[in-house]
């Protein structure tokens, strides 16, 4: 189990991903906001975060850059539209551990995340 940070506008697919997230038996925080999402990394305790990569209010990109500043550690999934080289440079750049483009499976979503996980528990 794993205490996950899902930062998501669309509150639908905030709310299949926390009941999919959930199943498996991780505990989710959920963030509709790059604001709240950015709140919730200031004083959470989280070992992965998926956070989208376009907010209404912040840039995903911007709001991982953040995040590392502040000396947040946990393994982010960005998940985006926007994979151009580009795009992709900037967030690996600001800190994203992995990328996933939307639209995705969730079994594709799931081995992304496990993934990550795995990793920061050998590497941390």
């Amino acid at each position: 189990m794993a205490n996950i940070l899902l930062v998501e506008d669309d509150v639908e697919l905030s709310g299949t991903l926390t009941m999919v997230l959930a199943s498996k038996n991780h505990q989710v925080t959920t963030a509709l906001t790059g604001t709240e999402g950015l709140e919730q990394m200031r004083f959470g305790d989280f070992d992965a975060i998926i956070l989208d990569g376009m907010l209404p209010d912040m840039d995903g990109t911007a709001i991982c850059r953040t995040y590392r500043q502040d000396g947040g550690k946990a393994p982010v999934l960005m998940l985006t539209g926007r994979v151009d080289a580009s795009s992709v440079r900037d967030g690996m750049e600001a800190g994203a551990s992995a990328y996933l483009k939307k639209p995705f499976g969730v079994r594709e979503l799931l081995s992304s995340l496990d993934s990550l996980l795995s990793k920061s528990t050998v590497g941390g």
